[in-house]
């Protein structure tokens, strides 16, 4: 992206350790962070409540507008999520409500009409994040989407086959990120539906994926 404003969403941006690594890297930038648990928005704002170039978020983003159960793991913060996946019963938990935006009706509040990368981090309600954005990821106005898939989505019953129909019918290519760049699928076999594939997975636009097929010198 050279120079140019990279524009970025950080759903599940915890304490903005990832967003962090696009700080460090760009010096140009514009970030929306998304963050619903309220101890982690917490440590967030006081890391990044002056920073101009990042809105933060006390909200999750999903598929629809309002409000929802979310299921806060106290030991270990990384585990919250909306509820709908299970509850993991070898950590104590409990429940809030928390505010729920879907990312096209957001973008359209905030002026957005593109971004670069987005980020997701929803604990086995990414592709429902994803299903937001559908608008503008059909418009193709979205390079880059990465998501974890992890043994969650059993629960909800969303197999990977799923992401891949989604993306390939809209001119995206997915593939698993590796040491040696991104595993591009160029067809879908049902072995790739084991949940401990994973976790972190790619979409990027057909136009793009050329750049992402090997990014070290390995």
């Amino acid at each position: 992206y050279n120079k140019r404003c990279f524009r970025f969403f950080d759903v599940g941006a915890h304490h903005g350790t990832y967003s962090a690594l696009i700080v460090e890297y760009f010096d140009d930038y514009s970030g929306q962070l998304f963050e619903p648990t309220p101890a982690s928005y917490k440590k967030l704002s006081a890391k990044y409540g002056k920073n101009q170039s990042l809105k933060l978020n006390n909200a999750a983003l999903s598929n629809f507008n309002g409000q929802a159960q979310f299921i806060q793991y106290p030991d270990d913060p990384t585990r919250n999520g909306l509820s709908g996946v299970g509850r993991e019963v070898t950590f104590k938990s409990e429940d809030i409500l928390c505010d729920v935006l879907r990312g096209d009706d957001y973008c359209k509040s905030e002026h957005i009409d593109s971004f670069h990368l987005l980020k997701i981090d929803a604990e086995g309600h990414d592709f429902n994040v994803i299903d937001g954005f559908e608008q503008l990821i059909t418009a193709k106005k979205i390079d880059v989407i990465q998501f974890e898939y992890t043994f969650k989505h059993a629960d909800i019953g969303i197999p990977l086959r799923r992401y891949y129909e989604f993306f390939e019918s809209r001119g995206y290519k997915i593939g698993p990120v590796r040491k040696f760049g991104i595993d591009f699928y160029e067809e879908f076999d049902p072995r790739f539906n084991q949940y401990e594939l994973g976790p972190n997975y790619v979409a990027v636009k057909l136009e793009l994926v050329d750049r992402f097929r090997r990014f070290t010198a390995g």
